[in-house]
């Protein structure tokens, strides 16, 4: 059984060849920081289609890791390392907000670089509304769990809706 019998989405015609002119060029130069970039953002269209989402999600958060620690004052890896970690989500049944956490952080990098990016305003804004719609759900759990402090905190929950 092949690769492509295995599951693996098949490459287009004009993208996939795009893909594997990438591949062959980071066998040449595994240093290429542009390069790193386009393929983490390749690997990452392939996760929102594929069976293997969780392992082209890694992938993707691997090569924008090194394009980062390559070239730290690069736009594009700011941002696209941010909808990486947004797009893996967060594990809500532990309380575990560590990649909206790291993705918001992101997207505030990806800003400072270039603060005429609106994709990046949007995607710090959805990071930062997921921490504080969990913030408020956790205070309204408590709250109506302990009915004597619902109208202590009756306040600090209306200002995340």
């Amino acid at each position: 059984m092949g690769f492509a019998a295995a599951g693996a989405p098949r490459l287009r015609s004009a993208g996939g060849a795009a893909i594997l002119a990438r591949q062959c060029g980071l066998l040449k130069n595994p240093n290429d920081e542009g390069a790193l970039v386009d393929r983490g953002v390749d690997d990452e269209r392939l996760a929102r289609t594929s069976r293997y989402a969780m392992f082209w999600s890694w992938l993707a958060a691997k090569d924008l890791e090194k394009a980062i620690h390559l070239d730290p004052k690069d736009f594009s890896a700011w941002h696209n390392y941010g909808d990486v970690n947004y797009d893996a989500g967060d594990d809500w049944t532990h309380h575990n907000h560590a990649n909206a956490l790291r993705a918001a952080g992101c997207f505030q990098h990806a800003i400072a670089l270039n603060p005429r990016s609106p994709r990046s305003y949007l995607g710090r804004g959805g990071c930062i509304h997921l921490e504080r719609s969990a913030h408020a759900s956790a205070i309204s759990k408590g709250a109506a769990a302990r009915p004597l402090l619902a109208g202590r905190y009756a306040e600090g929950n209306r200002k995340y809706r």
